[in-house]
């Protein structure tokens, strides 16, 4: 199978895993930081509570704290899988270029790894907001490194000028979510934070000026992936941009 179509499957897989857990969190993003027993572990716990230690005070609140006890022991478990999983993503990104080769060699291993973690996740309830936002961000960062992937490829086997500016801009925009922490939040405490926004402001300006002198008889559906690449870069150097003041 050519490593495009690969990187094609594996994007379709993880966006769907994405659409699916997109409508679970919005489920149970409305009971974060509840107060009582019932509103934490939700209808079946309610159920269990009642029926086993209803006439036992004592025991109903000791299995209360250890079950608390648990659940945020799996939380604090997870949220370290996500931070470490970013780390390792974050090898394969420097301050010149992504190194999609290595990426391409550890691709199968990394998207299994990642497949256990979403694992975990659906397993959490109700999901901490915290957990959430690294969840999407880890996503993000995954996904856009197998796109990524593909159209360096592309532009390697087919020299269109739309596919060298696409990898270019994949490119902006993985150094750009070396700014981010783990949440998805601009981070102004990173080493030389104004400088790389500054940098990337710049690269960004002459990605721009090269995508306006494509032609217009390129094929549509490159122009379109182009310039949508280039509105999303866009809009993270943006939020990047206005954290300077903070540094």
């Amino acid at each position: 199978m050519k490593v495009s179509n690969i990187c094609l499957i594996t994007i379709y897989t993880i966006t769907t895993t994405m659409a699916f857990f997109q409508g679970e969190t919005k489920v149970h993003a409305s009971s974060i930081n509840t107060d009582t027993a019932r509103e934490s572990f939700g209808n079946k716990s309610e159920v269990f509570f009642e029926n086993d230690h209803a006439s036992n005070p004592k025991s109903e609140a000791h299995g209360l704290a250890r079950r608390r006890y648990s659940s945020a022991s799996e939380v604090l478990t997870l949220e370290d899988r996500f931070d470490k999983f970013l780390l390792l993503l974050g090898t394969f990104v420097n301050d010149f270029s992504f190194q999609c080769w290595h990426f391409e060699n550890d691709r199968a291993k990394l998207t299994e790894d990642f497949k256990e973690i979403v694992s975990a996740f659906q397993s959490i309830a109700p999901k901490p907001k915290t957990v959430i936002e690294k969840f999407k961000h880890c996503h993000t960062v995954f996904e856009t490194m197998i796109e990524a992937a593909h159209h360096i490829f592309n532009s390697a086997n087919y020299g269109n000028p739309c596919y060298f500016i696409i990898s270019e801009i994949y490119e902006l925009r993985l150094n750009a979510f070396r700014l981010f922490d783990s949440k998805g939040v601009p981070d102004p405490q990173v080493e030389s934070y104004f400088e790389k926004v500054t940098s990337l402001i710049s690269r960004l300006n002459q990605i721009c000026n090269m995508a306006k002198s494509v032609t217009s008889d390129e094929h549509p559906h490159l122009l379109q992936i182009m310039w949508n690449q280039i509105s999303r870069a866009e809009k993270t150097v943006k939020l990047l941009a206005s954290k300077l003041l903070a540094v």
